[in-house]
């Protein structure tokens, strides 16, 4: 049997090896155990791939989808004093932002003096008066772009 040594930083920073010139380590074995122990780790600090090895956060945005009304307004008809409700829906990358236009008055705000408020169901009247007959249209905007919905009645049946 030959003498054994520990072979460690000059075969790639191993932390050490029994190494046999002879006798129960043949050379094949000293192949196999440099392949699977040595070589991998020599390879590998050399390439920096080690250090290279991190995780990074997915921070990649998901693409703009311009927004599409899911659900348009309709024509409704209520009575002086009973509550309506004028319902939109829209989807889209970013979540796009609902906005309501009356023909004659312009854009359309909560007004919780009057009852009239601008929810995610839609545009909603507590107590609908005359003064509420209008053509109304929702607009679904984002910054991907904006849909509007046709222009539709609440029409208003009674008196003051």
């Amino acid at each position: 049997m030959g003498a054994a040594k520990w072979v460690g930083e000059a075969m790639g920073g191993c932390s050490g090896v029994l190494w046999s010139t002879g006798g129960v380590w043949g050379w094949r074995q000293r192949f196999l155990l440099f392949l699977v122990l040595v070589l991998p780790q020599m390879l590998l600090a050399d390439t920096g791939f080690l250090e290279s090895i991190e995780i990074q956060p997915d921070t990649t945005e998901a693409p703009s989808v311009d927004p599409k009304l899911v659900e348009a307004p309709e024509n409704t008809m209520v009575v002086v004093g009973d509550p309506a409700i004028l319902r939109c829906r829209a989807k889209g990358t970013p979540a796009p932002k609902l906005v309501w236009h009356a023909h004659r008055t312009g854009r359309v705000r909560t007004d919780p003096a009057r009852g009239v408020a601008v929810t995610e169901e839609g545009l909603k009247f507590e107590s609908v008066g005359k003064e509420d007959e209008d053509s109304y249209r929702c607009t679904a905007r984002s910054s991907a772009g904006s849909q509007h919905s046709a222009w539709v009645e609440l029409k208003v049946l009674g008196e003051y």
